[in-house]
């Protein structure tokens, strides 16, 4: 089964294949995001012996469009006056978490990056925030 499984595998790589977690590892998703995208049919895959495989270049074109439409995203939310969480976190002395409970709160003027769904805080507001906080 092992060597069956091993020349499934190769035969499958020379035709760009790859198995799911190989995938999901390389690319720094998880499996089953790799799943959601075959679902959705962003990326092919084919099905050979019950194992799944994924067309690599099909992957590293989605990774790459999202990469692009994030970091276009991010320069319009920047040059607005925002910072993502993260960068907020790091000049106010405020945790990402407390961020996020603001967020959701409606504390903070803030917003989501459309397909990547990260959030950005208007930096006023959270510059507000944090002196009234402290």
């Amino acid at each position: 089964m092992k060597g069956q499984r091993k020349a499934s595998d190769a035969l499958m790589k020379k035709e760009g294949y790859r198995r799911v977690s190989l995938v999901a590892q390389r690319f720094g998703v998880s499996r089953p995001t790799i799943y959601n995208w075959l679902y959705d049919g962003k990326i092919f895959g084919k099905k050979v012996e019950g194992v799944v495989y994924v067309h690599e270049k099909s992957v590293e074109d989605v990774v790459q469009a999202a990469q692009e439409f994030e970091s276009e995203s991010h320069g319009s939310l920047v040059e607005k006056g925002f910072l993502s969480v993260s960068q907020a976190a790091k000049k106010y002395p405020v945790t990402r978490q407390n961020i996020y409970a603001w967020i959701h709160g409606g504390k903070v003027e803030a917003q989501q990056a459309d397909k990547s769904g990260h959030w950005y805080v208007l930096e006023t507001s959270i510059s507000l925030r944090c002196e009234g906080a402290s």
